[in-house]
């Protein structure tokens, strides 16, 4: 993630971020609540919580 450019476009976003919380939902996040890596990875790229990846990625018939 650009940091710069990031923060230029989300300011309110990227402060939560840096807080350690989701961007989306504002609810702090902890990283024992990721089981699999690819949410992990997902939440070093984006910042969302468990929850609100959950929510986004929800897709008809996608076996969770």
């Amino acid at each position: 993630m650009n940091k710069d450019i990031m923060g230029n476009l989300f300011p309110n976003e990227m402060k939560l971020v840096h807080e350690g919380k989701c961007p989306s939902c504002s609810m702090k996040v902890d990283e024992d609540d990721f089981w699999y890596e690819i949410d992990r990875i997902e939440y070093k790229i984006s910042g969302l919580c468990k929850f609100c990846q959950d929510k986004l990625y929800d897709t008809p018939g996608l076996i969770n």
